[in-house]
C-alpha cells in the first residue's frame, strides 16, 4: 500500500471519472435519475406492500393512500440521493477545478444524503440512520482490518450481540420505555410475563393470558390438541417457583417458548428459501422434500428457539435456587440466550443489537438529564454514515458489506462499477485492482452495461 496525501488533488475531468460513458454531465444525471426513479419504485412497492400483507387484514381506503404516499415519498428520497449524489460530483468539480481525496466521494454523498433525508418520511428516519450506521460501523472495521490496524476477535459478533442483549433484556426486566420496537420484539420472542410490570401483578395468579376471552376452536385445532393432551397433562403436573410470573410449570414454559420460536423461525427460513428459489423449484418440485431437511433450513429456527428456551430456563432457574425474582437475572440468562445466536451468526443482528442498545442509553441519559439533546443528531449522523458508505465504495470496495455493494450497484443501474478508477491510483490505496477483484467474484461483466 503506498503513502499518500489526502490533500492531493486530482486534475480530472467529470467524464475521466463520474461518467465515462458520457460526455455530457446532464446526460448522465438524468440517466442516471430514470433509472434510480424506476429502481427505487419497485423496491419500495414490494416493502410497502410486504408491510401491509404482514398485518393480516384487510387494509381500508385511508390505509391504502397513506401507502400509496409512502412508496411515493420513499421512492422520492431514494432517487433523490442517487440522483444528487453524481450532480454534486460534477458541481463540485466545476466549482473547484479538480478533484480531492473527500469531494470523490464524501462529500457530494453528504450533500446529497442532507437533501434526501429531508424528503423522507420523519417516522422512518430513525430507523434508516439505526441501518446505515450499522452497515458504516461494519464498514469502518472491515477498513482497519484491511490495514491491519486491529486483529478479529473470534466469535466477536457472538460476543457483542449476547453482551447487547443482556443489556436490553434487563431494562426489559425493569422500568423501560415501552414504545420502543426493540422491547415488542422481546414480548414476541421471550413472552410477556417476564416483562416488568409497572401494576406488580401478583405472580401466583394465573396471568393475563387467562383471562382472556376463548376463541372458537375449529376441529383441525381440536384435533391437535386431543393429539397433544398428555403433554399437556405431564407439563401441568410439574411445579413452577412461587416467584415465577408465568401460569405454567417451568419445564412447559421453557419448552414451549422455545418449540414456538423455533417453529417461527423455521416458517420464516422456509418461506424466504423457496422466494429465492421460486423458479428452479418450479421447475422441479421434488427439490422441495430435501430443502426440508436441510441443516442450513434449521440455523435460523435454532436460534430463534434456542434464545428464548435458554432465558427461560436460566431465569426460572436462578428463582429456584436464590428463592426470589429480580431484573438482575435477565444478565446471566441474557448472556448465556446469547449463546444461541452461534447457529445464525449475521453481523447486521449483532450490530443493530449494539447500536439499539446505544440509542435506548442515550434517549435514557438525555431524559434523565445527564446529556443534552442534539437537535439534528439522528440527520447528521445519517448523512455521515452514508458518506462513508460511498466513500468506502468508490475507493475500498473490498471492505463494504457485499450486500450493500449489490444495492449501490442496483440502484446505480451498474454505473458505480463504471466509474473509471484509474484517476484514484496516485493514493496508492489498490482501487482499480480491489475493485475487479471484486467484479471477479460477483461476476459482473461491465462491458455489459449500456447507459
Amino acid at each position: 500500500m503506498g503513502v499518500f496525501s489526502k490533500y492531493q488533488t486530482i486534475e480530472a475531468t467529470c467524464v475521466d471519472y463520474v461518467h465515462p460513458w458520457s460526455t455530457s454531465c446532464a446526460d448522465s444525471s438524468c440517466s442516471l435519475f430514470l433509472h434510480a426513479l424506476q429502481h427505487s419504485g419497485r423496491l419500495y412497492f414490494t416493502v410497502y406492500m410486504l408491510s401491509l400483507l404482514m398485518h393480516r387484514r384487510i387494509p381500508s381506503a385511508q390505509k391504502l393512500k397513506n401507502t400509496l404516499l409512502g412508496i411515493l415519498q420513499s421512492t422520492a428520497f431514494l432517487t433523490a440521493n442517487a440522483f444528487i449524489f453524481s450532480l454534486s460530483l460534477c458541481s463540485l468539480r466545476a466549482l473547484v477545478g479538480s478533484f480531492n481525496f473527500l469531494s470523490i466521494a464524501f462529500v457530494p454523498s453528504f450533500i446529497a444524503s442532507l437533501v434526501a433525508i429531508l424528503v423522507e418520511r420523519p417516522s422512518r428516519r430513525n430507523l434508516l440512520t439505526l441501518y446505515v450506521t450499522n452497515v458504516a460501523s461494519e464498514t469502518l472495521f472491515r477498513m482497519a482490518v484491511w490495514r491491519k490496524m486491529v486483529k478479529p476477535i473470534p466469535y466477536g459478533d457472538v460476543i457483542l450481540f449476547a453482551f447487547s442483549i443482556a443489556s436490553m433484556l434487563h431494562m426489559y426486566r425493569s422500568e423501560h420505555p415501552n414504545k420502543d420496537a426493540i422491547f415488542s420484539m422481546l414480548r414476541v420472542a421471550i413472552g410477556p410475563y417476564e416483562e416488568y410490570n409497572k401494576g406488580g401483578q401478583d405472580p401466583d395468579s394465573p396471568a393475563r393470558e387467562l383471562n382472556r376471552p376463548q376463541k372458537a376452536k375449529g376441529p383441525l385445532f381440536e384435533c391437535l390438541e386431543s393429539f397433544l393432551a398428555p403433554y399437556h397433562h405431564l407439563m401441568n403436573r410439574l411445579k413452577r417457583h412461587p416467584t415465577c410470573p408465568h401460569p405454567s410449570s417451568c419445564v412447559g414454559y421453557t419448552f414451549k417458548g422455545g418449540l414456538r420460536m423455533f417453529a417461527v423461525g423455521y416458517g420464516l427460513q422456509f418461506c424466504m428459501r423457496v422466494l429465492l428459489r421460486a423458479k428452479r423449484l418450479m421447475k422441479s418440485p421434488s427439490q422441495i422434500p430435501g430443502m426440508l431437511v436441510d441443516k442450513k433450513m434449521f440455523s435460523l429456527g435454532l436460534f430463534l428457539g434456542g434464545f428464548p428456551a435458554i432465558f427461560r430456563s436460566v431465569s426460572c432457574a436462578l428463582r429456584w435456587i436464590r428463592n426470589t425474582d429480580s431484573p438482575s437475572h435477565a444478565i446471566p440468562a441474557g448472556l448465556l440466550a446469547g449463546l444461541a445466536f452461534i447457529s445464525y451468526r449475521d453481523n447486521s443482528v449483532a450490530l443493530y443489537a449494539f447500536w439499539k442498545l446505544m440509542e435506548i442509553l442515550y434517549a435514557r441519559a438525555v431524559a434523565r438529564g445527564l446529556l443534552p439533546r442534539l437537535p439534528g443528531a439522528g440527520v447528521l449522523l445519517y448523512c455521515t454514515s452514508t458518506a462513508l458508505l460511498f466513500h468506502a465504495a468508490i475507493w475500498e470496495p473490498q471492505n463494504l458489506r457485499p450486500s450493500y455493494w449489490d444495492f449501490l450497484q442496483g440502484i446505480s443501474g451498474g454505473r458505480l462499477s463504471c466509474m473509471s478508477r484509474d484517476v484514484l491510483e496516485c493514493f496508492g490505496l489498490e482501487t482499480k485492482k480491489n475493485l475487479e477483484a471484486i467484479l471477479l467474484k460477483n461476476k459482473t461483466d461491465v462491458t455489459k452495461f449500456k447507459f
